[in-house]
């Protein structure tokens, strides 16, 4: 173990202990604040800083101690979690996965040419767009977009495990948000290669735009794209629900690996 990761594992096993979690309770309650109070009775030299403790996009980011106790921590409000016995995380199977040799096209973009190092989720979206990668994931041509960036704060009821869950204010980011003739599709990017990712990053921007269409009773497809790359391909795994009230009723449509040197 790192030494990051294990002064983050100590970190959360004092926490623990200050909050008096009880693993009989499934989904237990914990804020931002008693996260900070925490600190003053720890001799750890470490900030304790609820953005990077409670910051867990794949199981691989999780402590040790929430291994060990089947723990996950998911954001219900703006400084409120609970920590979960749930599971709310998504295979990423990329084994056997079935491979496109795709040819970029070309533009006259100066930014794109000249500035285009690519370094972050935002600019490898940029670069997916103008060369046609997006539209050839999305099987349809883009009509709008990107819609939706910076933060937002989402409000709605889901189920977990049989359990309903209240997200009152939760903070999310969207990398990318277009919009076709028939459909919406969401994408949470990420430049290196993941095993599983936090349902959170693709079900609560999804539950967000679908209660919103479903008000106005409006009618499209929203889909969910999960994007990731090695040095040298990019996966991606297209997603909707089943039953879109209930987190973890994900079903996966398509997932590819495509040969692009972008």
């Amino acid at each position: 173990m790192s030494i990051r990761r294990n002064i983050k594992d100590k970190a959360w096993r004092h926490i623990l202990n200050f909050i008096n979690y009880d693993n009989k309770i499934k989904n237990f309650p914990i804020s931002a604040k008693q996260i900070k109070e925490a600190r003053k009775t720890s001799d750890l030299d470490y900030q304790f800083e609820p953005r990077i403790l409670c910051k867990q996009d794949c199981s691989k980011e999780k402590p040790d101690i929430f291994k060990k106790n089947n723990l996950s921590i998911l954001s219900i409000k703006n400084g409120e979690y609970i920590l979960t016995q749930s599971n709310i995380y998504v295979e990423l199977n990329c084994k056997d996965i079935e491979t496109i040799d795709f040819t970029n096209k070309t533009n006259d973009s100066v930014i794109l040419n000249e500035f285009g190092e690519f370094n972050s989720e935002n600019s490898l979206l940029d670069e997916m767009k103008y060369n046609g990668t997006l539209e050839y994931i999305f099987g349809e041509t883009i009509k709008y977009g990107s819609f939706l960036g910076g933060r937002h704060r989402v409000y709605f009821k889901t189920i977990l495990d049989e359990e309903t869950i209240e997200i009152n204010g939760t903070q999310i980011e969207i990398d990318g948000c277009y919009e076709t003739e028939k459909s919406i599709f969401i994408i949470e990017a990420k430049n290196k290669f993941y095993e599983n990712f936090n349902i959170r990053q693709l079900y609560y921007p999804y539950k967000y735009i679908y209660d919103r269409l479903e008000k106005k009773n409006i009618e499209k497809n929203i889909y969910c794209i999960f994007l990731h790359k090695n040095d040298e391909n990019l996966y991606y795994h297209k997603y909707s629900w089943k039953n879109p009230n209930k987190m973890m009723d994900i079903i996966e449509i398509e997932k590819k690996m495509i040969n692009l040197f972008l």
